[in-house]
């Protein structure tokens, strides 16, 4: 039978404005909702509730002392699963109650039952895993198990989160919430494969906790996360609902902690089947040994290094959506609707262009002749940074996903010779930088190994504003080959200009320009760059 549990006084915090306004108490779950900031479904509420525990701002500041005083959820009934590994809370009535459909007459709601199914089915693939035991939370939610609470997070429009039970530690103890159904039209996944999947990846967040849950390791527990719930159940692949922003864009740093990061995912995807699935236990064995979550720091893992290994995701991801190929590259890559597409293309030879990157990126520039390339003809590629960085190269010479080769090109300039005949040639470059600036690149592709005489002609470029799509500010780049007088304003569909950032006259380099947004409509908005005859124009969504 369910154990009825009495009435948890909780505090009051009189000196938090928000609780102040609310005239009662709250425990630490409502806390959150109070504060958390929704714009459409995320996956997890766990990055929301980080960026208030660990932020720096005054919103955070109040945030932590509140939850530092408040208690756990106080729920009316619990359910400890057979291994006593974990005790489920739920309420019998009201609107976080789940269906208490007790089909088996055991007592505990059917739902409450899979809910624990589903999280020691978890507990028995990370201790194969070898991560071990989470931390105990000292009888906490009434007994040293994992304690998970059923609400209702439809409003919240998230599928759980995995709470610290302090505010502001990288170890320690934590606590689920999941939804109580799964059954609104909010989420993607409905029902008990919803439950499946967040089960796995929020229980992981508690085997986080116990390695280290700093603020700056956010984007690998969410990245890890993802790939455990898919390691846990390869049927559901909740998560190609979130990959086509990673996918897509090809500005989005690896370890970013927006909401690209579940497409970011999938380079633990891509971690654990080219090195095997120790791979992302080692990572955290790295943070908790150095007690931080900085992406640099897989360059102590990664056999060959961040750089290398962010150059072969590029190459991996390639191979997915039309051009998908399972068997030597990501398994469930027929599945994507879209595979990442070329920014540049080259339909002569020699090529020459420049591209900017952001900190660990990688782009695509397509080398496509009418009549491809035959056997034994060469290509010579050569490099110019500009302003220096860690950067990779390799060429995907492409016939079919399954009709390929891949070569490094570990120099400048750098042979590739076709060993039969393709249609194109693809260059990945990646940006191994971590420092939160651009770096830009010049190349030029050449038949044969002859050495161009003169240096790579610079032309004016336009960058992609970054972040995109952005909400209230973002940054434009561009780069003046010579001293120029430039003008760059940014347009509506309507061909009406919103605003000149500058009008002037420009020495040589990169420059960059804030825009603001706001007074400005939802929706697509032109960046013109104008110089004598030059005009560049590039695209960007403002989402209010």
């Amino acid at each position: 039978m369910p154990k009825i549990l009495p009435s948890i006084l909780i505090f009051l915090l009189p000196y938090t404005p928000a609780l102040a306004m609310t005239g009662k108490t709250m425990n630490k779950s409502e806390l959150f909702h109070q504060h958390s900031e929704n714009r459409g479904f995320v996956k997890s509420g766990t990055p929301q509730l980080y960026q208030l525990l660990f932020g720096t701002g005054a919103e955070s500041a109040a945030f932590r002392a509140a939850y530092t005083e408040l208690s756990r959820p106080a729920m009316d009934a619990f359910a400890d699963s057979n291994n006593k590994h974990f005790r489920a809370h739920y309420d019998t009535t009201g609107f976080n109650a789940p269906n208490m459909t007790d089909r088996d007459l055991n007592g505990v709601p059917d739902y409450v039952d899979s809910t624990l199914v589903y999280l020691e089915y978890a507990w028995s693939l990370v201790i194969k895993l070898g991560y071990g035991a989470p931390r105990t939370d000292t009888m906490q939610g009434g007994s040293n198990a994992v304690d998970v609470y059923l609400e209702d997070l439809a409003p919240q429009k998230y599928y759980g989160v995995t709470y610290p039970d302090e505010s502001f530690t990288t170890m320690g103890s934590s606590f689920l919430v999941l939804d109580n159904n799964y059954t609104d039209a909010v989420f993607p996944t409905k029902g008990y494969a919803a439950l499946r999947v967040t089960s796995a990846h929020e229980f992981f967040h508690v085997i986080h906790y116990s390695y280290y849950g700093g603020g700056d390791a956010i984007w690998w527990m969410e990245e890890s996360a993802v790939w455990m719930e898919d390691y846990a159940w390869d049927d559901v692949n909740d998560y190609l609902n979130y990959i086509d922003s990673y996918l897509l864009n090809r500005d989005i740093s690896l370890d970013t902690n927006d909401q690209s990061m579940y497409g970011a995912s999938l380079f633990a995807f891509f971690m654990a089947k080219k090195y095997g699935n120790d791979i992302i236990r080692q990572v955290w064995n790295t943070f908790r040994d150095r007690q931080s979550g900085k992406i640099d720091l897989l360059n102590m893992v990664l056999p060959e290094g961040l750089p290398a290994a962010l150059d072969d995701l590029g190459v991996w991801l390639y191979f997915t959506g039309k051009r998908a190929n399972p068997v030597d590259f990501l398994k469930d890559s027929a599945l994507f609707k879209n595979a990442p597409t070329p920014g540049t293309t080259h339909m002569t030879i020699p090529a020459v262009d420049s591209l900017t990157f952001q900190r660990c990126t990688f782009k695509y520039v397509e080398i496509s002749p009418p009549n491809g390339f035959a056997a034994s003809d060469s290509l010579s590629f050569y490099f110019y940074e500009r302003d220096g960085g860690i950067w990779k190269k390799e060429v995907i010479l492409y016939n079919s996903p399954t009709d390929y080769a891949v070569k490094k090109l570990t120099d400048s300039p750098a042979l590739v010779v076709a060993p039969r005949a393709f249609q194109k040639a693809i260059m990945v470059i990646a940006l191994g930088s971590t420092e939160f600036q651009q770096r830009h690149i010049a190349y030029k592709v050449n038949r044969g190994y002859e050495k161009p005489v003169v240096p790579v002609p610079v032309a004016f470029t336009l960058n992609q504003n970054y972040p995109n799509p952005f909400n209230k500010e973002t940054v434009i780049t561009y780069y003046v080959p010579s001293e120029s007088h430039i003008k760059l304003r940014v347009v509506n569909l309507a061909g009406q200009t919103v605003s000149i950032l500058a009008d002037r006259v420009d020495q040589k380099g990169p420059h960059s320009e804030p825009f603001q947004a706001a007074g400005l409509s939802s929706g697509v908005y032109l960046i013109i760059l104008e110089s004598g005859n030059t005009r560049i124009t590039r695209k960007m969504l403002y989402l209010k």
